[in-house]
Order: C-alpha cells, then sequence, then structure tokens
C-alpha cells in the first residue's frame, strides 16, 4: 500500500523515456504484391517513479504518450485478402541497440513454387560480431512500447526467401584493384539481367537493348520473355528438389545455357543448408546437368558473423569443399543503407572480395540494392558503368532488385531507377 504524503509525489518527476523501435522494411511477393514501407518509430512513454515511506523507490508501468514516424512512407499494394493482423508475436526476439540507428531491411517472402517461383526477402544485419537479423513478421509491422530504455527487441518470425545488409567497415576512398589474376572471361550476352516475379513486366525493359537475361528465384518462367531474354532457372532450396531436374531439362531444351543453385543458404530464412549439406545437394541436384549448362555456385548473402558461416565465408568454404564440382561461376547478393559514397565503395569491394573467395571464378550479383530510397538512382548512374566497364570482366552478370511496381517499375512501365537500369550504357 502506497503511503507517500502529497509533499514526497510533488518531489517526484515523472520521467520521459523515448525509444526508438525498428519496425524494418519488409517485402512480401508472390504474384500479387504486397509492400509494407515503414521506416524508424519514435515512441515516448512516461514512467511514475514513487517515492515509498520505507525510502525505497517504485517504478509504474510506462505509459505511452506520443508516437513518431520519422521518413515512413506509404504501404503499397495490401491485398484484401491479406488483412494486417495486430498481433506482433514475436517467435525469437532480435535485439536492436537502442543507441544506434537502425538499418533498413529489404523485401521478404515465402518460399517458391514451380508454378509461381517467390522473390527473397531482405533482413537488416549490424555490424556485431555475431549476424543479427530483422525478417519478415506474419502480418503488417506493428511498433510496440516497450519497458526499458536499454535495447529494443524487433520480433521475429517464420522463414522466409532472401538476403542480408551487412554494414561493412568501408571508407569513401577509390577501393582496391580487382584481383591480379587474368580477367575472366564473358560468359557471352549481355550482363545485365532482370530479377521478376510478373514476366508480363519484362518487355518494358527492352527497348534500350541492355537486358540479356532474367530468372525469377523459380525453376520456370512463369510466362513468355520477350525475344533475345535468356532465362535461367534457380535451384531454390530443398523445396524445388522434387521438381528441379524436370523443369532443369525443359529450359535447357528451350535454350537456357545456365543454372543457378540455392537461394542464400547462409541464411537460416532462405535455403538454409551448411556447407556439407550444399556440397551433397549440388553434387545430386546440378551436377547430372554438367556438360549440358554452365552451373553457378549458391548465392549468399553479404552477411557477416563470428562464425564464419555467412556471406562470402560461407562461399570459400563451398568452393573449397565441392571437390569434384563443376562450378562455372559464383553468385552473391548484396544489401546495404550507408551514405552513398561508402555504399559504392562498399560494393564494389564487395564485388572484387567475392572473386578472390569464389577461387577466382566469374561473379555473379544476383541480387544488390541501395536502400537508401532518395539516393538510390545516383547509386545506379554511378555503379552500372563500373558493372559494365571492361576492368569488371570478372563479373559476368548482374540484376539489381527487382521488376516490381514500387521498385524497377512503375505500374507496368519504368520507374526513375527503372528507367535508369533499363538505358544506361
Amino acid at each position: 500500500m502506497r503511503t507517500s504524503t502529497l509533499s514526497t509525489i510533488a518531489w517526484l518527476a515523472s520521467s520521459l523515456l523515448v525509444k526508438d523501435v525498428v519496425a524494418g522494411r519488409f517485402d512480401a511477393r508472390k504474384r500479387d504484391a504486397i509492400r509494407y514501407d515503414v521506416e524508424n518509430v519514435w515512441v515516448t512513454e512516461e514512467v511514475t517513479v514513487t517515492k515509498e515511506p520505507d525510502g525505497s523507490y517504485k517504478t509504474g508501468e510506462p505509459v505511452p504518450i506520443a508516437t513518431v514516424t520519422i521518413n515512413g512512407e506509404t504501404t503499397i499494394g495490401v491485398p484484401s485478402s491479406a488483412a494486417p493482423a495486430t498481433s506482433a508475436a514475436a517467435s525469437t526476439p532480435v535485439v536492436v541497440p537502442s543507441s544506434q540507428a537502425p538499418a533498413s531491411s529489404a523485401p521478404a517472402s515465402s518460399a517458391p513454387a514451380s508454378s509461381a517461383p517467390v522473390v527473397d526477402a531482405k533482413p537488416a544485419v549490424t555490424s556485431s560480431s555475431a549476424a543479427v537479423f530483422i525478417e519478415k513478421p506474419s502480418s503488417t509491422p506493428v511498433a510496440k512500447p516497450t519497458t526499458s530504455s536499454t535495447p529494443v527487441a524487433v520480433p521475429t518470425t517464420a522463414p522466409a526467401p532472401t538476403t542480408l545488409q551487412t554494414q561493412r567497415a568501408t571508407s569513401s576512398a577509390a577501393p582496391v584493384a580487382s584481383s591480379s589474376a587474368a580477367p575472366v572471361a564473358s560468359s557471352g550476352g549481355k550482363k545485365r539481367g532482370v530479377a521478376y516475379n510478373d514476366a508480363s513486366l519484362i518487355s518494358a525493359f527492352t527497348s534500350d537493348g541492355n537486358i540479356g537475361w532474367a530468372y525469377n528465384w523459380g525453376s520456370s518462367s512463369g510466362g513468355s520473355l520477350p525475344s533475345g531474354i535468356e532465362y535461367v532457372p534457380l535451384c531454390w532450396g530443398s523445396k524445388s528438389f522434387s521438381y528441379w531436374s524436370s523443369d532443369a531439362t525443359k529450359a535447357i531444351a528451350a535454350g537456357s545455357t545456365h543454372l543457378m543453385s540455392f537461394n542464400e543458404p547462409d541464411l537460416p530464412a532462405q535455403a538454409n543448408m551448411d556447407v556439407p549439406t550444399a556440397v551433397t545437394n549440388y553434387k545430386a541436384q546440378m551436377m547430372p546437368f554438367s556438360g549440358k549448362a554452365t552451373l553457378g555456385a549458391p548465392a549468399v548473402t553479404n552477411g557477416l558473423n563470428s562464425a564464419k558461416t555467412m556471406g562470402l565465408d560461407w562461399l570459400s568454404s563451398f568452393v573449397q569443399a565441392c571437390d569434384g564440382c563443376d562450378i562455372g561461376f559464383v553468385a552473391i547478393h548484396w544489401y546495404q543503407s550507408i551514405p552513398l559514397t561508402n555504399a559504392i565503395a562498399d560494393f564494389k569491394q564487395h564485388c572484387q572480395d567475392a572473386y578472390t573467395a569464389g577461387g577466382n571464378k566469374p561473379v555473379w550479383v544476383t541480387e544488390f540494392q541501395y536502400l537508401v530510397s532518395a539516393d538510390e538512382n545516383s547509386f545506379l548512374e554511378q555503379i552500372l558503368p563500373w558493372l559494365d566497364a571492361p576492368e569488371q570482366s570478372y563479373i559476368q552478370r548482374y540484376s539489381y532488385f527487382m521488376a516490381a511496381d514500387g521498385n524497377l517499375n512503375s505500374g507496368t512501365g519504368l520507374s526513375i531507377t527503372g528507367n535508369t537500369y533499363a538505358s544506361a550504357s
């Protein structure tokens, strides 16, 4: 029972705790696009501290008194069939310290099916020694007040395809030159490709003649592609093994000359394979097509962790462990939200590091995106000439994330960034 006098209560001051609640940025897509764009939410809470007669202090429950969204974006394309739930129940909490600015995350989605391939998800990773993810929730993200001014937990949920963002230490200085090894021979055709879910959107990219290939995280094209565009099937993971051989055989017969393997096996929310498992699966699923198509190593995130089981560390281990494997190229993903100049340097360095980690094999950058929307077009204007330069012949192919309304498309046409991506030469 509280027996504090009025004078005692008057002596007490309510404290305001302001916490940075990371809602993240999520994108879940199949054929019907759902995009959730949520930035930083600041929740102000009032906490009453009461002095008890015995001299101790009692802290009451925090009461939210204000919520402010900073740099928020409009929610796009939420279908009525996927009405958001209000629960934000977590399966495993991921702590993002409130003292550091939260990183943006990239899009997320579900595992692919043979007839309707699915897009990746892009959780964020901090620069700490252990990888930290922000994954796609089962409903619209809800920022909930917490009871402490120390780290705020952001709930994660069930697995969903895709990549990490890392915050590697970079500088604005020009990156080091690529490996001194002899340049890699071109795979033929055009480097630039398009990642898609809806095949009908690809035609918007073809008028400038810069696009040469496309893929959709699946093993069948899901529709007709424009003439001159090579479809590249992907054996996403164990969920696609039952139909992979049949689909890959059909794709090769239809003109596909390359096959990709396993989407982000280094990420539990994606293909989720350790190196020994991936080697076994690669030999079983990919090696039967050796000599029939050029085969790609599993596509890894740009994640980092102390155990060296992510990103380029995972890739290097795989290439070394896969004895007798036919690996024609290695595939990488990259997402970042650091300042533009640093991001450009980081991307270049990451590509060069991937060439080394992959045993000097050709590099495919099958997913990449700069996550600061205000500078995204500028990023492309600066990075595309670099990717296409003769000095980067070791980068055989690349595809920016992705052909969809709100990304490279605006409706069925091209967005500003989409036009830059399609037309830059």
